[in-house]
């Protein structure tokens, strides 16, 4: 007798995938495994040259007849990536997963239970860092249990949201323009911010470590200088949602630009970069008084990146 497998779930896995030869099986194991199984996965390679997509390709037998679609483009970014399969997803719901990184089995049956259950419209959890073989679990639930009925002023001040942990509305992703794919890094975090800001308290963290993610030395997140002015960018651009949740905005803006600084030092400093974490550590106190000059400016709405992506456009309301 066959086992019958549990029907799908309403929502899509968006994967951008660059130069992830050697980890995009693992990741796609990952989705196989899953207890509920996504109505599809939509992979997006981001103009590899290290065969991604053959791969990928060839290891679509082994998904337990979930369907995979395949996309490719030229080399724009992980948030032109994500876009692209945004437009093309069918689901109701939609989930992210890295090509580098990997869920635990339960990730998706627990993240849409607590979704459903208290009538969220975003939710995330915790993750295990893996390095050198050992993992580490992050707490990312701490931050925001600091304050969960406004979770946009605690994520302000500091991020708490892996982009492969959360599961949301497909329709709130439209409803905000998707991901900001001007910036080569950070894209989620703006994103993060936009949707919190049109849900407020209608998102939740919850304290499993579903997601085991992988740094990679000379990835994206290591780009120090590159994160740390897409970091500024974002945190200018949402300053008027800031202002609109406190009178006491001075704050958080002083010591979120404080912080980038103070990161984007460290990191410099651990790779021996002497001159420009100093440059950093100088650049503070003028960075700080950038943000708050950026302020007073006139608020801009936040633009529909869906429409720049090639051959697509945003979809009919």
């Amino acid at each position: 007798m066959t086992e019958s497998r549990p029907d799908p779930c309403d929502l899509s896995v968006i994967m951008p995938a660059y130069q992830a030869a050697s980890t995009i099986r693992r990741a796609l194991s990952s989705i196989a495994a899953q207890t509920l199984k996504p109505r599809e996965v939509i992979i997006v390679d981001d103009g590899s040259t290290d065969g991604t997509l053959d791969l990928a390709r060839d290891f679509i037998p082994a998904m337990h007849e979930i369907p995979v679609k395949l996309h490719r483009q030229a080399n724009l970014g992980p948030g032109a990536a994500r876009n692209k399969a945004l437009l093309a997803a069918r689901g109701r719901f939609i989930s992210f997963l890295d090509a580098d990184d990997e869920w635990l089995p339960t990730k998706l049956e627990r993240s849409l239970a607590v979704l459903r259950r208290g009538g969220f419209r975003m939710v995330a959890h915790d993750i295990l860092l893996v390095r050198n073989g050992h993992e580490i679990r992050v707490d990312c639930c701490r931050r925001w249990a600091e304050a969960p009925a406004t979770p946009f002023l605690t994520l302000y001040r500091r991020g708490y949201i892996s982009c492969s942990t959360v599961v949301a509305e497909r329709e709130l992703l439209l409803a905000i323009g998707g991901f900001n794919s001007t910036l080569r890094s950070g894209q989620d975090y703006d994103l993060w911010l936009a949707a919190l800001a049109h849900i407020d308290d209608r998102f939740t963290m919850f304290d499993e470590a579903l997601l085991r993610y992988f740094p990679v030395e000379g990835g994206i997140t290591s780009r120090t200088e590159s994160r740390r002015h897409n970091d500024l960018i974002t945190l200018r651009a949402h300053l008027s949602n800031l202002r609109r949740r406190t009178t006491a905005w001075i704050w958080p803006v002083l010591l979120r630009t404080f912080l980038v600084q103070v990161t984007a030092a460290r990191e410099h400093f651990h790779r021996k970069r002497v001159s420009a974490a100093a440059l950093c550590l100088g650049g503070v106190l003028p960075e700080c008084f950038r943000s708050l000059r950026a302020a007073s400016r006139n608020e801009v709405p936040r633009q529909n990146y869906l429409l720049d992506v090639p051959g697509e456009g945003a979809p009919p309301p």
